[in-house]
């Protein structure tokens, strides 16, 4: 999802993620886990998603409904591979047009 396009807000964004390994390979975590954090930076959602619903081509996604209130948040894809964290992190815009 691009971040430099503000989306309407209260409208369902599709956020999505693809997790590699070193050798540049689609991988499947052992856990992930999809985090929301407002414009300060603090956690105001998280979702556990189940790693089995990686779809075939690799990506995880989850709908998410923005808020009514027009702004930024930001948003974390959290996976565990081989015990180690690998992160993607973004923000959406909203406005209310």
């Amino acid at each position: 999802m691009p971040s430099s396009l503000p989306y309407n807000s209260g409208t369902t964004v599709r956020l999505t993620c693809t997790f590699y390994d070193f050798a540049d390979e689609v991988v499947r975590p052992t856990i992930v886990i999809l985090r929301l954090y407002n414009y300060k930076q603090e956690r105001i959602e998280e979702f556990n998603i189940d790693p089995s619903t990686q779809h075939p081509d690799g990506h995880f996604y989850y709908d998410y409904i923005t808020p009514v209130k027009p702004g930024t948040f930001h948003y974390e894809w959290w996976g565990e591979i081989d015990g180690k964290p690998s992160l993607l992190r973004d923000s959406v815009t909203t406005q209310f047009v």
